[in-house]
């Protein structure tokens, strides 16, 4: 699905995160809408002695991406449990990605 809505470019769009956002491997990092993992995939293994929270509102990309990165000590929280992590977090900060550049509603911005 993500190739055939940006044409293959979602795939250096995430290299682009990976390489600009400047991981370190004690940082801890929150993945907010991580589908099936793949950037939390890729955070993994600049991640060492921090860790990694990913969620998704979608339970069942949510649990694909559960099922990749199984042993890798990535952290699936259910909301009550997120609520109260964030009420005591140590997160250095929240960023995100906007790989649609500025577009809200990409059905109605690509016609063919």
């Amino acid at each position: 699905m993500n190739d055939l809505m940006s044409f293959g470019m979602h795939r250096i769009w995430k290299n682009l995160l990976i390489k600009c956002n400047n991981t370190r491997p004690e940082h801890i990092i929150l993945d907010l809408a991580s589908g099936t993992g793949d950037i939390t995939e890729k955070l993994s293994k600049l991640v060492h002695s921090g860790f990694i929270v990913s969620l998704d509102i979608n339970n069942k990309m949510l649990k694909i991406g559960r099922n990749k990165l199984r042993n890798r000590g990535i952290m699936h929280p259910d909301q009550n449990k997120l609520k109260n992590m964030l009420l005591r977090s140590g997160f250095y900060s929240t960023e995100y990605f906007n790989i649609l550049g500025g577009i809200v509603a990409i059905h109605k911005s690509y016609k063919f």
